[in-house]
């Protein structure tokens, strides 16, 4: 049995679509739209344990997606569902003799910074972005992931690490901003942005179900875009300020709770600023996952399906 958290959400819907046929646990607060066959849907929230339920249906893998991927101004709720849920989902792990542990981290843990190589490898050290809610809790996933690993060498414990995902079904903060007319940026900033595609993110998941040793896999795609021809891209206008009037200005926003301006603390800028590319190559050697889209094709995947939405049209590459 593999117990899937966040199962009704944006990677866990894609995921269960690759499961289809396997024994299941879909483990989410809201009803998956599509419940694929072998699926049992159970609601429950990750900040309640879990773990009698975990060895009533003998569940064996567990992977672990349930995390609050829009900026919460609420901090302490947002650290709760992030942190509390990662922490009950191990102890359960623990409890049921979970034999593979998989967790979605994310590449955002490295952080952006000017002298990042041009493509992180999973041993570069992980700096972060302090301020940054969301970069915060996914390195205390990691400290928890490392810690549970050390306590349970038996068990096979896989960090994933994706750049930014896309795809015709992203909708969260990152694609209502590229949906704005204007897209506010660091002045002279213009590094890569790295996508990698929702279809992609999920092969990778089930693929390390069976396959690959223990350790970080860093998800993303090749062919980075230039970020502003990812605005142009999108059909918005780059309005470029310097960083010393962007950064107090989205504080403000953010403090405010201007979403037209902006849907995210300040530190997200840093992101925008300097480059945090990855070298996703080390799942490709040691699995037999292979990529099926870059990251020009996920952008037009993504911008293809928005114009279908808006009964627009166009090509986006």
């Amino acid at each position: 049995m593999i117990a899937v958290t966040g199962a009704s959400g944006y990677i866990g819907s894609r995921l269960l679509e690759r499961l289809a046929g396997a024994a299941v646990l879909a483990l989410d607060i809201r009803s998956p739209r599509h419940l694929p066959e072998g699926a049992e849907f159970v609601r429950h929230d990750v900040r309640q344990p879990m773990g009698a339920l975990f060895r009533a249906r003998g569940v064996k893998a567990v992977i672990h997606l349930a995390f609050a991927v829009d900026p919460m101004r609420d901090r302490r709720a947002e650290r709760a569902l992030n942190v509390l849920g990662t922490t009950n989902v191990l102890a359960a792990c623990a409890e049921a003799r979970v034999e593979t542990v998989i967790l979605l981290s994310s590449a955002t843990v490295y952080g952006a910074y000017p002298d990042n190589p041009p493509a992180l490898t999973e041993d570069a050290p992980l700096r972060g972005c302090p301020g940054f809610g969301y970069v915060e809790d996914k390195l205390e996933l990691e400290r928890m992931a490392a810690r549970y690993a050390r306590e349970h060498p038996e068990a096979r414990v896989i960090l994933v690490r994706p750049v930014v995902v896309a795809g015709p079904h992203m909708r969260n903060y990152l694609s209502r901003a590229l949906e704005k007319p204007f897209v506010f940026l660091p002045w002279g900033a213009n590094p890569p942005l790295q996508l990698v595609h929702e279809q992609d993110v999920a092969q990778a998941l089930a693929t390390l179900l069976h396959e690959g040793p223990s350790g970080p896999y860093n998800l993303g795609a090749p062919n980075p875009i230039p970020f502003q021809e990812v605005v142009r891209r999108a059909r918005a206008r780059a309005v470029a300020l310097p960083w010393v009037l962007l950064y107090p200005l989205a504080a403000v926003a953010w403090r405010m709770g201007w979403r037209a301006v902006t849907e995210a603390p300040p530190a997200l800028l840093h992101y925008l600023r300097w480059p945090w590319v990855v070298d996703g190559s080390r799942i490709t050697r040691l699995t037999s996952f292979a990529y099926q889209f870059d990251t020009p094709a996920t952008l037009a995947d993504y911008l293809e399906a928005r114009a279908g939405r808006a009964g627009g049209g166009g090509t986006y590459r």
